[in-house]
């Protein structure tokens, strides 16, 4: 298994590149709070597991980004999609921060 945590660059634009790839080896995908996690790439996120075009990622942390209620809904929608599709199963989920209260996955 491998982890992607990202190079120095604050940007997930190469990390989603990977995820949407369906990179063999991205099996965790953990985006750190010094990372710039913005509602849009949350979006592209939701995108690319709701296309089923990623079927390796089982692990995705994100803990202390803060989510919009409609990225968050979002995010939840692709995956149910990707789940009743048999095309993505996440075993370990942590997203969202503090401030969300029971809003957060």
């Amino acid at each position: 298994k491998m982890s992607a945590w990202g190079a120095a660059s604050k940007s997930c634009t190469s990390l989603l590149n990977r995820v949407g790839n369906n990179d063999p080896t991205l099996t965790t995908l953990t985006i750190l709070p010094s990372k710039n996690f913005t509602d849009e790439d949350i979006s592209k996120l939701s995108e690319i597991i709701a296309s089923g075009k990623n079927t390796h990622l089982t692990s995705f942390y994100a803990s202390g980004h803060q989510v919009s209620p409609t990225c968050l809904n979002g995010f939840g929608s692709a995956l149910k999609i990707a789940f009743c599709n048999h095309k993505l199963f996440l075993n370990d989920l942590a997203f969202g921060c503090k401030n969300m209260g029971d809003e957060g996955i």
